[in-house]
């Protein structure tokens, strides 16, 4: 994929779907996978799961996190509208925490957006 090339989620959840099926439980189904900045989002038929990489020569780690529907108060969309933005975002907000994922503008964060505000509500 090139920088300005269009996004192929085939190859995203291809790379990503083993990693993912050690976390699904029984009668859980994938159903999208898309690139986050650093790892990816998982949007399945009863959560969303997304993993978050802290890149650090002091202290490197990996956290995946599990948000089920019913927990999600809000979700709150950034479209970055400069011309040369290379992200957009997207916030996840619960009771307890407020995750906010940064997306490649290659992205339609729009259609990850509608996807989660439809099982919310």
């Amino acid at each position: 994929m090139g920088l300005f090339g269009k996004q192929d989620n085939t190859n995203i959840a291809e790379k990503y779907k083993t990693e993912i099926n050690d976390f699904l439980v029984q009668g859980e189904e994938v159903e999208g996978i898309y690139p986050l900045i650093i790892d990816f989002l998982c949007i399945t038929n009863k959560r969303i799961i997304f993993v978050d990489k802290v890149i650090s020569l002091k202290e490197p780690k990996t956290t995946t996190y599990s948000v089920p529907y019913k927990n999600i108060m809000s979700v709150g969309l950034e479209k970055n509208l400069k011309a040369v933005a290379l992200t957009d975002g997207l916030s996840i907000i619960t009771l307890g925490a407020v995750y906010n994922l940064r997306f490649t503008n290659l992205v339609d964060i729009k259609d990850i957006y509608n996807q989660i505000v439809r099982k919310i509500i």
